[in-house]
This record gives C-alpha cells, sequence and structure tokens, in this order.
C-alpha cells in the first residue's frame, strides 16, 4: 500500500538502519524490508553523511513509501556507530525498535513473525526485556536507555550494549532461524 497516510504514532515497531556509503544496496534492502512487514511497521533510515547515491535512493523510496523515513546527518568524524544508532532509537516513531538492520542484508517475511513475537511477548505477556536474536534485537525505548544506550564507538558498541543489559537483567536470547541474507558488494 503505497503513499497510504498512517498516523506516525500508529507504528507498532521502527526497523532503524544506520548508513553510510551504501547507495549500491540499500534499495534492495529496501525492497525486501518493505516485502516481509507490515504496513504498521516503520522503517527509518539514519545516513551517517553519505557522499555517493544512498541520499538520492532513500529520498526516493521515502516519496513513494509512507511508512519510509530518512535522516541525513552531516558527517561528523567524532560521531561513531553507538553514536549514530542512538540517534536512530531517539527518531524512531514507536517505543518499539529493532536494531541491527543493516543496509546490506535481504530479509524475509519471517522477520514479521519475529516482530510480532516481541510485541506479543512484550505486549500480551507484558515481560519488559530486549530479545537479541540472530543478527536482530527488538527492543522498548525505555529499555534501551535505562541501560544507556550505544556508546560512542565504533565497533563492538553493540557487544558493549549488550554486556550492560546483560547486568542490569533486561535481556532474552531467542534462538530461530537466520532470516535475512548478506548482499555481495
Amino acid at each position: 500500500m503505497q503513499n497510504q497516510k498512517i498516523n506516525k504514532s500508529m507504528y507498532r515497531c521502527t526497523l532503524c538502519i544506520c548508513t553510510y556509503q551504501m547507495g549500491d544496496c540499500i534499495s534492495n534492502t529496501l525492497e525486501s524490508l518493505l516485502n516481509s512487514t507490515n504496513e504498521d511497521i516503520e522503517i527509518l533510515i539514519i545516513d551517517d553523511g553519505s557522499k555517493d547515491e544512498t541520499l538520492q535512493v532513500c529520498k526516493a523510496f521515502k516519496k513513494k513509501y509512507e511508512r519510509i523515513n530518512y535522516l541525513n546527518l552531516e558527517r561528523d568524524p567524532r560521531r561513531k556507530l553507538g553514536e549514530t544508532r542512538n540517534i536512530s532509537v531517539a527518531a524512531a516513531n514507536s517505543d518499539i525498535v529493532a536494531l541491527h538492520i543493516d543496509a546490506d542484508d535481504i530479509w524475509n517475511k519471517s522477520l514479521q513473525d519475529i516482530i510480532d513475537f516481541y510485541l506479543y511477548f512484550r505486549v500480551n505477556l507484558d515481560i519488559r526485556k530486549m530479545i537479541i536474536g540472530n543478527h536482530i534485537a527488538l527492543t522498548s525505548k525505555d529499555i534501551f536507555w535505562a541501560s544507556d544506550g550505544y556508546d560512542n564507538i565504533y565497533r563492538g558498541e553493540d557487544r558493549d550494549f549488550m554486556f550492560r543489559l546483560v547486568k542490569n537483567q533486561d535481556v532474552f536470547f531467542f534462538d530461530h532461524e537466520i532470516i535475512y541474507s548478506r548482499q555481495k558488494r
């Protein structure tokens, strides 16, 4: 349903994609996310100042699909991936966020099943934990910020964050089939 107007507060989950110089593959990623998730799932792209065609590709998708949002940051060499991920969570239009959605991944329809599982886990069972699966993590903003989000580091920001979640007992590990493949670049 392209160009359908959705009240942004009605998004049940936001898929957070941080990207830099991925214009050659992000359109395939966005198509896979559009095809594997429902209309009430926001797709948020945070572009960390790409100089390739990422801007043009993402703007074209945003124009065509209401549920795609795009934020183009000015490049800052002091900002590492951890801070960019924090910006994505802060900019999300839903309370529930999916992290580690990379701009060169192709996702299958099982992604929506995992989102639905987390929403049931969180809303119906009132279990307040972050779930970490195979290359995906889902959480609510309150849990994310209670552990202070990601540190501003380039590599290992996800492991560092997970260690803090484990320490706070705010994480549940979820084993499932692999639901994505990486594009060759």
